[in-house]
């Protein structure tokens, strides 16, 4: 008998991205989690399990969270972060007796900078941010546990004083590789975790274009000035300088969008004369790769392409980026370009394992309830 399951986060495309369409999920699961209120109106209008009840779950207090997993008698919670929220419903799932299954969603750094424009920009989010924040504080009995929170989230400390309560981290779950499963360990602290190793999953679900001319270059967007990451005045200045090079050399630049990309933004780069690439499934096919540090760079990697990965101003490129890609802080002279190590791009993104041993490691084909 199949577990009741509770899916969890805050945007709506990563419920199918990394949930559903992996884990060929659909009649196990109760009751769908989504914090942002935006997010919730998206994945109501087109979630891929639309259909099952889809909760929006903003400034819940944790006796809320646990009363909505008792209504739909959730036995199994399925998360893929470590955020503030996720430990709301993680302390949620304890009080019901529930299994916590954690899924890793792309390529992590030990600390997300946020500008301090971000945080007023979004201060309605911020504020919800520090109620879930006392929330937690007020669960385990620590007031040094909201500092704490705020230290990691806004000031990048240690998540060391995390490890004291167990209780904040779920049961089991599921990583990239060996090299992830020892960065979990080491940053996010998930020691009492029972951790397993399944490959890059939501890679999965794409696939190249036919092979694309010459001419072409692809550039990997990423929602750094979405996220607060950088600025936007900073981000065309890199845009303007790609749009330079690309000139300079006769090529054209396909971009290859995100599904949380800023709309004006992607028509600034449409005005530079790019071409979007805005199918979800499928990768351009280039022989080299402009971007800077996102998980996708590995697809092309795996597949042998050049990956050029460009830092930024306060924007180092991780060790499971640099150790493999071709590393610089301007764009290159395209001769120099060197051919990744594969092997290394393996070490970190590749291999995997079947959809019935994802399942069965995050506890989905077992009933478990408590």
């Amino acid at each position: 008998m199949y577990p009741k399951i509770a899916l969890f986060d805050v945007d709506s495309v990563d419920i199918d991205r990394f949930f559903v369409r992996p884990l060929e999920l659909d009649s196990e699961v109760s009751v769908i989690i989504l914090d942002e209120p935006s997010e919730h109106i998206k994945y109501l209008n087109s979630g891929d399990l639309n259909k099952h009840p889809v909760v929006c779950s903003a400034w819940f207090s944790i006796d809320q969270f646990s009363q909505i997993l008792t209504d739909h008698k959730v036995s199994l919670l399925l998360i893929n972060a470590h955020r503030i929220i996720d430990l709301m419903v993680v302390l949620a799932a304890r009080r019901c007796g529930i299994q916590i299954s954690y899924i890793q969603h792309g390529m992590y750094i030990p600390f997300m900078k946020r500008s301090p424009f971000f945080f007023l920009n979004q201060a309605l989010k911020t504020s919800r941010y520090l109620y879930y924040s006392t929330q937690v504080a007020a669960d385990i009995k620590s007031v040094g546990m909201l500092l704490h929170l705020i230290g990691i989230h806004v000031f990048g400390v240690s998540r060391s004083k995390l490890a004291e309560h167990p209780q904040l981290f779920p049961d089991q779950g599921l990583v990239y590789s060996e090299r992830w499963l020892d960065w979990h360990l080491k940053h996010y602290k998930f020691k009492s975790v029972k951790m397993h190793i399944m490959g890059t999953n939501d890679f999965r679900q794409m696939e190249l274009t036919l092979p694309m001319s010459s001419q072409y270059i692809s550039y990997c967007y990423q929602t750094l000035v979405e996220d607060g990451r950088i600025s936007e005045s900073n981000m065309k200045s890199f845009y303007i300088s790609l749009k330079k090079w690309s000139d300079l050399y006769t090529m054209r630049v396909i971009v290859k969008t995100h599904p949380r990309a800023d709309k004006k933004l992607l028509s600034y780069l449409d005005d530079l004369g790019f071409e979007l690439h805005c199918n979800e499934k499928t990768i351009p096919n280039t022989d080299i790769v402009v971007g800077h540090y996102s998980t996708l760079l590995s697809f092309w990697g795996l597949n042998g392409k050049k990956v050029i990965a460009i830092s930024l101003p306060g924007h180092e490129i991780d060790a499971s980026i640099s150790s493999w890609a071709y590393v610089t802080d301007s764009l290159p002279i395209l001769s120099i370009i060197k051919e990744i190590n594969i092997k290394k791009c393996t070490e970190w993104f590749g291999s995997s394992i079947t959809v019935e041993e994802m399942r069965d490691r995050l506890l989905i084909n077992k009933n478990n309830c408590k």
